[in-house]
């Protein structure tokens, strides 16, 4: 009969067995240190004539910088790897959970053990830093500030990076397949989901108009490291309200990966240390989730390089061949062997399925995309620009609301310009490439809060009776107001007759 241990007591013996870890975190920070010195001492030396320089610089020394952050997160990945390794071994497998310690408990070591190793070196190197800037005579409040939220970034990029690579191991009976699921983790959403509607409705939808800034969104709060970029910032610009939210973000983020870490945990499988995946039931939605946007990405990338000769044709050949590999590259991950690429064919079929009927729904132009124009009654203001010989005005930026629009009575003249802009797009009978395009770009900020946005092409978008609603729109007061402020403070327009 096995005796109950104290916690207090398997606590410090795991620490004993952590000590190349202890070690590495150590001479992490001891680098990062030196690093600092050799820096300070540069930039006192190089500018000990401009004193008001020096304070800012050394202020900006001290900003959570995507640079500081990048080594934490590493750190999170190996001490995760290193504590949850057991479990990619039948045999300590077997030890660790005959031992007289509930799971959770397991768990909860895990966490006290690797914030201990990373948190002890880090205030400490924190403490060596702010004594080498004051040690300067330079250092103020602001250069305090910032190390100490410095720090605070630093132990929750950790945090957030540690509790991931530990989904990722206990998901997993392999090491190499955690590291792949800690990349997928990683750039899923933000980088592989993201892009890829915008992709396929620039792709298919002629009057798509993309956003320019395109990092940021909600997309920046579904994975650590881009929630770590926006949490961070660049030399001399870091304001804490600026990145606030993403720091709310990474320990809501870290809340929730750890729950569910923990209760995955509690619930893994003795035996499952060795194969592909720890919980089977999972492979099916898994392989639907990697297999379908990859082999999108597949079909859209192979009717790129067609340049247009048969592009579409090139992209339903480059989905079914996209399927077909993808699918039997993870099935083979899932078992560990070749012969099994062809196997589980039928939900082969359904992935290829749900690829096509996605490129159909498009193709159909369902939703009517292309034809697109909102009732007057339902339009609060609408941005735009024409782009051909004779007017340019600035490019319209679909997340900018500061720019030069109109609104109430002259909201028709603009809808009514749009929609002769449709019609002579539809009316054109034969493509001249030599021919120079001409567009109408407009935005429609609607009463509901929503923005929409799109760009109508043609060889011809000023008509004779375009020109004339033109003339009408841009001579009101409105529209020059807010144009020639862009005009001024921005430098974004310029405008020819």
């Amino acid at each position: 009969m096995t005796s109950k241990i104290s916690f207090s007591k398997i606590l410090k013996e795991e620490f004993r067995h952590h000590l190349v870890s202890m070690f590495v975190v150590v001479l992490c920070f001891l680098g990062e240190v030196l690093l600092f010195y050799f820096d300070v001492q540069d930039l006192v030396i190089r500018r000990e004539d401009n004193l008001p320089y020096i304070k800012e610089a050394l202020a900006a020394e001290g900003e959570p910088v995507i640079e500081a952050m990048i080594p934490a997160m590493v750190l999170g990945v190996i001490l995760a790897v290193e504590y949850f390794s057991y479990l990619h071994s039948r045999r300590k497998t077997d030890f660790y959970f005959s031992l007289p310690v509930k799971r959770g408990h397991q768990f909860l070591m895990g966490i006290l053990v690797c914030l201990g190793i990373f948190i002890i070196p880090c205030l400490a190197a924190s403490g060596l830093e702010i004594a080498v800037g004051y040690a300067t005579g330079y250092a103020g409040m602001a250069f305090l500030t910032n190390m100490l939220w410095r720090t605070f970034c630093k132990v929750l990029c950790f945090a957030a990076m540690w509790v991931t690579m530990a989904l990722a191991m206990i998901m997993t009976g392999n090491q190499a397949v955690a590291l792949l699921g800690l990349g997928a983790f990683c750039s899923y959403i933000p980088l592989l989901i993201r892009y890829l509607l915008p992709f396929y409705q620039g792709f298919f939808y002629e009057t798509y108009l993309q956003p320019y800034r395109t990092l940021k969104g909600m997309w920046y709060y579904f994975s650590p490291v881009s929630l770590a970029t926006g949490m961070s910032g660049r030399y001399y610009n870091w304001i804490l309200k600026e990145h606030l939210s993403y720091m709310i973000g990474m320990i809501v983020f870290t809340a929730v990966i750890g729950a569910l870490a923990y209760l995955l945990y509690l619930k893994r499988p003795a035996e499952a240390a060795g194969r592909a995946m720890a919980f089977e039931k999972v492979n099916m939605p898994i392989r639907f989730a990697i297999v379908i946007p990859l082999a999108l990405y597949f079909g859209f990338f192979l009717s790129e390089m067609s340049r247009d000769n048969g592009a579409k044709i090139w992209l339903i050949i480059g989905i079914i061949v996209g399927v077909i590999l993808l699918h039997g590259i993870v099935e083979s991950i899932f078992n560990f062997d070749l012969r099994k690429m062809f196997a589980k064919k039928k939900q082969m079929l359904l992935t290829m399925g749900c690829c096509l009927g996605f490129v159909l729904v498009l193709q159909l132009n369902v939703n009517r995309f292309n034809a697109f124009i909102p009732e007057e009654s339902e339009v609060e203001r609408i941005v735009f620009s024409v782009n051909n010989d004779n007017v340019y005005f600035y490019d319209v930026d679909v997340e900018n609301d500061d720019e030069a629009g109109v609104s109430g009575e002259h909201v028709g003249s603009v809808l009514k310009m749009v929609e002769n802009a449709i019609e002579l797009n539809n009316n054109i009978d034969s493509y001249n490439e030599n021919e120079a395009l001409s567009c109408i770009t407009v935005k429609y900020q609607m009463k509901n809060g929503r923005i929409k946005a799109r760009q109508y092409n043609s060889f011809d978008t000023l008509d004779e009776e375009n020109r004339k609603l033109l003339d009408s729109v841009i001579g009101t007061e409105e529209f020059k107001k807010d144009y020639y402020k862009e005009l001024f403070y921005f430098k974004k327009a310029s405008i020819f007759f």
